[in-house]
């Protein structure tokens, strides 16, 4: 049937490397030409980070409409920065993304003018390489829609220096859809490990992300749960696994059977034309 492609190179890497999303040509039509969101910090938020004109973060988002069910979906595509120390970093990120994913200028202030599908009538998926272990702020916020104030990791902004009273006017307002993780978040290792070469021992969690002294959960699948339900997914591979396999990645494939809710409640079988 083939792909539509669509793919959003990084605003600030010399190499060709950035995002991409291919969807069914057959199944899903654009409502929207896909849209590059950069997550790359202006330079007046950079003066104490001597790394961050490297950062080229982007996400990628799809705006569709379902033939078969004659509704939106939105499909956001990223990999945040990797930098080991830039939690508040990501964490401010994925507030950028999902502005952009539920809100038509970027400012989730502005709540009178939604672009992503409402509530029960369309879905939302968010995916990728966040760098971010599930128990980061960078999750939490994903997770449940809004931030505590205790997080050490909200602190960074994209946008110029405020007054606390501005700051805090922004936080009691900022509010977006909590989503659900397609695979259980309790199985995925809630920090990073230091595995060695070949090691093979038996873990109680799971890996996303393997390499000769580094092991993570890094990569994610999020849904709108009012709209979407997720079924079946790909099993992650115990530790033993990564090592001999001819693998093109040091990360893992994730995939999930995605249904309308409506199908699954209606007692209609998620068979592949309701995902």
């Amino acid at each position: 049937a083939g792909y539509r492609v669509a793919f959003a190179k990084k605003t600030r890497d010399a190499a060709r490397e950035g995002v991409l999303t291919a969807v069914r040509a057959d199944r899903f039509d654009e409502v929207q030409p896909a849209q590059t969101v950069p997550l790359a910090p202006p330079p007046v938020s950079c003066e104490d980070h001597d790394d961050m004109p490297s950062v080229g973060s982007v996400a990628l988002i799809l705006r569709l409409r379902c033939r078969r069910a004659r509704r939106r979906l939105t499909v956001a595509n990223t990999h945040l920065y990797y930098a080991s120390g830039a939690l508040a970093l990501r964490t401010a990120q994925t507030r950028r993304l999902l502005e952009a994913v539920f809100f038509d200028d970027g400012d989730s202030s502005s709540t009178e003018n939604p672009i992503g599908p409402p509530r029960g009538e369309g879905g939302v998926i968010v995916c990728g390489d966040l760098n971010a272990f599930p128990t980061s702020a960078a999750v939490e916020l994903l997770r449940t829609g809004r931030l505590r104030r205790s997080s050490s990791s909200a602190s960074f902004s994209f946008e110029a220096r405020r007054t606390s009273e501005e700051e805090e006017e922004e936080e009691e307002s900022r509010d977006f859809p909590p989503l659900a993780s397609a695979y259980e978040l309790d199985q995925l290792a809630p920090t990073a490990h230091r595995v060695a070469a070949h090691e093979s021992h038996t873990c109680a969690y799971k890996y996303t992300h393997v390499v000769p002294g580094f092991a993570a959960a890094l990569d994610y699948i999020f849904t709108d749960p009012t709209a979407l339900h997720a079924g079946r997914t790909l099993p992650i591979p115990d530790l033993a696994e990564y090592w001999g396999a001819e693998c093109p990645s040091d990360h893992v494939l994730l995939a999930a059977d995605l249904a309308w809710v409506d199908d699954v409640e209606g007692g209609r079988s998620p068979g592949r034309k309701g995902r």
